[in-house]
């Protein structure tokens, strides 16, 4: 059993084949049988089946339920609790989680001029429920109609109150005047449910800065240059009350590149920002163009969830919001199982054997040591899944990137390794293709790391 904990400036580094977990400042290390390397703030590892983790106030315990040997990880792991959002607070290994800093925050976008708020009310319930706890609403008011929204945004507000969301909404001055409030007295919007504001332009520096003591401050985080937060911070402003929002693109082609927006995060980050970003939705966009409202031109036709996995990845990017009105039930369930630690991909079946799709949906995990070509299942020969099953010869074709295989009897001691295919590969005569992942999950294998579990779900 090997559990890596990593704080502060604690690195894990690879010397052979046991790494070591170092701390810079005494040099005190720990080291165990894996080949995990990772850097960061927060970081836990852990590599063999048997050992139950368990949520007390203020720690991780990490016990073997043979011999009651335990390990502890301090609460600065908070990520484990979003993510591993059980009931009892507790999990099985193996298991893996990392996270930069603490939960990532996650959210919808409401827009008032489209439909009563009560309506919303179950929606807004549900993703609650869901592990959404962020609502994200545009107060561009138009001139014709002040009142409608006025009205809107209080509802809006009540509701976030009721099921504990932040609240934040893009405003401009213009539309600030016809809710009655001017950037003096702009925080008396919290009295309406309203936990702060993405201020853009119309400003100045100095406001920004007094509201900072007032509210929590969303800047542009495109057009926020260290000079602008230099002037920012030497006025007064407060840092732990202020973030980096992106904006969202709904004209095609002019979402952000992830190579630049990643270097802007990093060092927004470095200078101490929350930074947000917007996914699409798939179950209702907004219009007029309905091509989804994304940060990133790569998610235009990503799933909620997949651009959401895609985010991650980059560890750059602390809230990420819905930027349509609407996710689907599909994304919905993928997200509430996130949170018990499973990755859910549907996917079309090639065979009609219902024992075998049967066994197939269970929930498995990939191999610790991740294959470069293939998500391998860890149960599916170790712990008699396919194994015990005779594996005849059929369906043999090409394996293109999604193929759910099965290894046959032809292949000996593989036979009944179940693989999820990452990348096209040639047919093989000891290899079953039963079924394929559904074009819009395929992106999610890149997010199935050494460990971690996944469920198939046959569409």
């Amino acid at each position: 059993m090997a559990l890596f904990a990593m704080i502060g400036k604690a690195e894990a580094t690879s010397r052979g084949w046991a790494p070591e977990l170092d701390n810079k400042k005494s040099g005190n290390g720990r080291s165990g049988s894996t080949g995990i390397r990772r850097t960061g703030e927060v970081a836990l590892f852990a590599t063999q089946p048997g050992w139950l983790m368990t949520r007390e106030p203020d720690r991780w315990s990490l016990a073997n339920k043979k011999s009651g040997g335990a390990r502890v990880a301090p609460t600065s792991a908070g990520g484990l609790k979003e993510i591993h959002n059980t009931k009892k607070r507790e999990m099985l290994l193996p298991f893996f989680f990392y996270t930069k800093g603490g939960d990532n925050m996650r959210g919808i976008s409401v827009y008032l001029g489209e439909e009563p708020i009560k309506n919303l009310e179950p929606y807004i319930q549900q993703v609650r429920e869901n592990g959404f706890s962020s609502i994200f609403t545009s107060l561009h008011i138009p001139e014709e109609n002040p009142l409608l929204y006025k009205e809107r945004l209080k509802e809006l507000g009540a509701l976030a109150v009721k099921y504990d969301f932040e609240l934040m909404a893009d405003i401009s001055p213009k539309s600030l005047a016809h809710l009655g409030f001017d950037w003096e007295n702009a925080d008396g919007l919290l009295e309406w449910g309203l936990a702060g504001l993405r201020i853009d332009y119309g400003i100045e520096e100095k406001k920004i800065a007094e509201l900072s003591g007032k509210m929590k401050i969303a800047l542009n985080a495109s057009t926020l240059t260290v000079e602008i937060l230099e002037r920012l911070k030497t006025g007064g402003m407060r840092m732990e009350s202020v973030e980096a929002w992106h904006n969202f693109y709904p004209r095609p082609e002019t979402g952000l590149d992830k190579h630049e927006f990643t270097r802007v995060n990093q060092w927004l980050k470095q200078a101490g920002l929350t930074v947000m970003a917007f996914v699409p939705g798939d179950g209702r966009r907004r219009g007029p163009l309905f091509q989804g409202l994304p940060t990133l031109e790569d998610h235009r036709n990503f799933t909620p969830f997949a651009a959401y996995l895609d985010l991650l990845k980059t560890e750059s990017v602390d809230k990420i919001l819905i930027g349509d009105p609407a996710i689907s039930e599909e994304s919905m369930a993928q997200f509430s199982l996130f949170d018990q630690g499973i990755i859910q991909l549907r996917a079309e079946a090639f065979v009609t054997d219902p024992a075998l799709l049967e066994r197939l949906d269970t929930i498995q995990t990939n191999r610790w040591d991740a294959a470069r070509d293939c998500v391998r299942s860890m149960e599916s020969r170790e712990y008699g899944l396919i194994g015990t099953h005779a594996a005849a010869p059929q369906h043999t074709i090409e394996r293109l990137c999604g193929s759910i295989t099965v290894d046959n009897e032809k292949y000996g001691r593989y036979q009944g390794e179940v693989q999820l295919l990452k990348r096209d590969l040639p047919a093989d005569e000891k290899v079953n293709v039963v079924g394929r992942i559904v074009e819009q999950d395929r992106p999610l294998l890149a997010s199935i790391q050494g460990g971690v579990r996944f469920q198939l779900k046959w569409i």
